[in-house]
């Protein structure tokens, strides 16, 4: 998680969802997230351990895929690695797939809980297809 000092002499409030109190401290001050704007006087000391907020949750390189469980994730993203069209559905929709062209990047946003599950339905190419979530 990234770390912070506070060089100021008083508490810095980081009104950031979580809402975060930062004292003064002349060792690092660690949050599991980072501070969009620095106030002044605090600065960035360390990077690990590293955040990674995107998952992979799938390769796809056979179709039809099985259905991919994406609801936990606010933010999808379809890349469509293969030389062809590819074809997917969410929530078990097929009737209403999206076309996804080759070398092509789909991002979906999920904040709202709409997407449960993608399924990659066809692929008329060669190469695979990735799904992956971000929290």
């Amino acid at each position: 998680m990234p770390k912070y000092t506070n060089s100021n002499l008083e508490d810095v409030m980081i009104c950031q969802s979580p809402y975060t109190v930062l004292i003064p401290a002349d060792s690092d001050i660690e949050t599991n997230f980072y501070i969009r704007s620095l106030p002044s006087g605090v600065t960035l000391t360390d990077h690990a351990p590293l955040i990674s907020p995107w998952v992979l949750l799938d390769t796809v390189s056979s179709v039809p895929s099985s259905e991919i469980v994406v609801s936990s994730y606010k933010s999808i993203v379809i890349y469509n690695a293969s030389d062809d069209v590819v074809t997917a559905s969410v929530n078990g929709d097929d009737d209403n797939a999206i076309v996804l062209m080759a070398a092509s990047k789909e991002v979906w946003n999920n904040s709202n809980g709409a997407f449960g599950s993608v399924t990659v339905l066809t692929n008329a190419g060669s190469g695979s297809v990735y799904v992956w979530g971000a929290k």
